[in-house]
Parts: structure tokens; C-alpha cells; sequence
């Protein structure tokens, strides 16, 4: 099964969450994203169509990467694994930098995406320690609990989550195998 793996700001394509769904006989089709410099609109049409294009069935997005999943899930239906999600990009982009100010307004053109998910189709992984995103309880709330794993010593990163036995031990209910 192919499932799009969107990154998180600073991150490479190939993360570890790419490497979990490698190891958990997933393929992971990761593209390489800027979002320095990548105005939102512009890499969620590039998601789209990469989504269509490598025959995707799932997607799966880390903090950044976990907004732009949540956009696919909300257009395509899909089901979606939102690790460290950052639900909120036009409160924490800000605070990286005033460049990223410029794309404050297409951010928030994006959120009403939001209201079309079907929270039925979505899992996420939190971090306990998460020390990057302080909106776990929104995602919690939107979400629902029930669809929620908190990992008590995960942090931000997923190198800091055991991303490979989650997926083992649920991928057939994240993914709808």
C-alpha cells in the first residue's frame, strides 16, 4: 500500500516516519517540501497531485506535514496518521521568523478544509513532552480522544515516538487494511 508521508518543517523526505512504514511493509512516497519557502497553497496542490498521481491510499504527516495531511484527508477522504500534528500553522509559523508571516492569510484560507474531516479517518500520536506544539488539546478535542495515542516520553521529533511499533501493532486500523 502506498501512503503519502508529508514531513515536518525542517525535515527531510525520507523521516521517521517514512522509515516506519518502510519497515511495517508500507510504501512511503515522501516528497521533499520547503515550507520557508513554499507559499501553502502551492505544496498542498503539490500534495494533491502527488497523492493522485503515485496512487495513493493513506496519508501520513509529522507536525507540519500533520496540517497538510489533515488538508488531504479533509479534500480526499482518506485515512490519515497525524503525528505531533500542527493544527494551527498561522499561530507557529509566525513565531519562526517574519518571513513566514507572508503566508499567515493562506494558511488561514486553508482551515476550513478542516470542517470536512471525518475524524473516522483519522489517528494521531502525540507526545507527551511535545515542547514544539502547544495545541494537543484542540487536535484532541477536533479529533476525539478515542483516536488519540499519547506517548507519555515522546517529544516533538519522531525519532523521540516508537513510530515503528505503533504502526505494527495498528496500521491495519490507521490505514484500512
Amino acid at each position: 500500500m502506498r501512503v503519502l508521508s508529508i514531513h515536518g518543517y525542517g525535515a527531510k523526505a525520507m523521516n521517521t516516519a517514512s522509515t516506519a512504514l518502510l519497515k511495517n511493509g508500507y510504501e512511503p512516497i515522501s516528497p521533499q517540501l520547503d515550507y520557508s519557502e513554499q507559499p501553502p497553497s502551492e505544496i498542498l496542490r503539490l500534495l494533491m497531485d502527488t497523492y493522485e498521481q503515485e496512487q495513493c491510499s493513506a496519508v501520513i504527516g509529522s507536525s507540519m506535514g500533520g496540517f497538510f495531511a489533515s488538508q488531504v484527508t479533509a479534500l480526499k477522504g482518506c485515512k490519515a496518521v497525524l503525528i505531533n500534528p500542527c493544527m494551527t500553522p498561522f499561530v507557529v509559523m509566525p513565531r519562526l521568523g517574519t518571513k513566514h508571516r507572508l503566508f499567515v492569510s493562506e494558511y488561514l484560507n486553508l482551515m476550513p478544509n478542516l470542517s470536512k474531516i471525518n475524524p473516522d479517518n483519522v489517528h494521531v500520536i502525540l507526545g507527551a513532552l511535545d515542547d514544539v506544539i502547544d495545541t494537543h488539546d484542540f487536535t484532541k478535542f477536533y479529533i476525539g480522544e478515542k483516536n488519540c495515542i499519547t506517548v507519555p516520553e515522546g517529544g516533538h521529533a519522531g525519532s523521540t515516538l516508537p513510530l515503528d511499533s505503533i504502526i505494527a501493532q495498528y496500521g491495519k486500523d490507521f490505514f484500512g487494511e
